[in-house]
């Protein structure tokens, strides 16, 4: 809501838990309640400092912080964050980001990776991404799509210098991975090995995804752990967002399963 103030846009967005969203004849004064915990999550995104403007005023790159911060302010179980930038709030589940970091300057692209790393402290993430930069220094898993289709999976370390990656991002294997904002370099990789015990949290299986007659997604298989990063890596067109769409049950013809396993 641009003309609202950022406190008031997340506040709205807490309003929800309360069951009063429709309760037009009452007072505003009944949402002063919410005021702390929005305050909290307004501090968690550094927007605290800037509550009292109206959002059209914000920065792009806070923008995409106040987007989040009223997103995970619902509590959401499973969420796509599209172009987003950080944070922690009310600890969802499953995170999906759709190109975080697109369309942004450096300084922003540096604080939403840091945000985003913050976010991804035990918590599950699925994130569609082409900054190689980002990836390389938030991924534990890397799956890579070409034509709608799984052509590498792995730590970053090793997907990088996968030749079929190499080919569908470079044209050749000869050349090092290139990203939005230069050449990965090695050092930057902060890849862990996946937990022991750590248990499946969403598991798709055989993915077909349709538009129209256009066949986009070929026979997709994917396995997020609980608590890991995992990140589509693709070029445009490689059915990055098509993935997510379908996972949520945006498009309109699809095939195979998509279970997601809520840890008790």
């Amino acid at each position: 809501f641009p003309n609202l103030t950022v406190m008031e846009n997340v506040r709205i967005a807490l309003q929800r838990a309360t069951g009063t969203s429709m309760h037009f004849w009452r007072s505003e004064r009944i949402l002063n309640q919410l005021n702390d915990r929005a305050m909290t999550l307004l501090d968690e995104v550094d927007l605290a400092s800037m509550a009292n403007l109206t959002a059209v005023e914000l920065p792009y790159g806070r923008k995409r912080a106040l987007e989040i911060a009223t997103t995970l302010a619902m509590n959401p179980e499973l969420m796509l964050l599209d172009e987003p930038t950080t944070t922690l709030a009310m600890n969802p589940e499953l995170m999906l980001l759709d190109e975080p970091t697109q369309g942004m300057g450096h300084e922003d692209v540096d604080r939403v990776t840091q945000l985003i790393k913050k976010v991804s402290a035990n918590r599950t993430i699925l994130m569609v991404e082409h900054n190689m930069n980002v990836v390389a220094s938030i991924a534990d898993t890397i799956s890579v799509l070409q034509r709608g289709q799984i052509i590498a999976e792995g730590p970053y370390e090793t997907v990088s210098k996968n030749p079929q990656v190499l080919e569908a991002y470079m044209g050749t294997a000869d050349n090092e991975l290139e990203g939005a904002h230069g050449i990965w370099a090695q050092q930057t990789t902060s890849w862990k090995a996946p937990m022991a015990n750590s248990t499946e949290f969403l598991r798709i299986s055989q993915l077909h995804a349709y538009y129209g007659e256009s066949h986009i997604l070929h026979g997709v298989d994917l396995t997020v752990n609980h608590g890991e990063v995992v990140t589509l890596l693709g070029r445009n067109g490689a059915g990055r967002t098509t993935t997510v769409k379908s996972i949520l049950g945006l498009v309109g013809r699809r095939t195979g399963s998509v279970i997601m396993k809520l840890p008790s």
